[in-house]
């Protein structure tokens, strides 16, 4: 948990966006579910994951892991001010 001070230390200094482009999946996996964990936890949303666009791969990988966490509300493409279809928008439950 952390006493209340440090999560809202934590909130200050946590972003709203999580970079996982050029990652193998294997290694981007956890650092997104870690991140969504992290933005529910915290409260954030929306949120910005930066898969890049590339061969689609951590898009997929994204949107599958979007689709089976039960507190993620929707998402969708970002507009191209956003980053386009480099990057997914999420809404979370909070």
């Amino acid at each position: 948990g952390g006493t209340f001070t440090e999560i809202i230390d934590k909130k200050l200094n946590s972003s709203n966006k999580v970079y996982i482009r050029k990652m193998y999946t294997e290694d981007a996996e956890p650092i997104l579910r870690k991140f969504l964990d992290d933005s529910y936890l915290l409260g954030i949303s929306p949120i910005y994951i930066i898969h890049g666009k590339g061969m689609g791969i951590l898009k997929k990988m994204t949107r599958d892991i979007l689709k089976e966490t039960p507190y993620i509300k929707s998402f969708r493409d970002a507009l191209p001010q956003e980053g386009d279809g480099g990057v997914t928008v999420a809404y979370l439950d909070v």
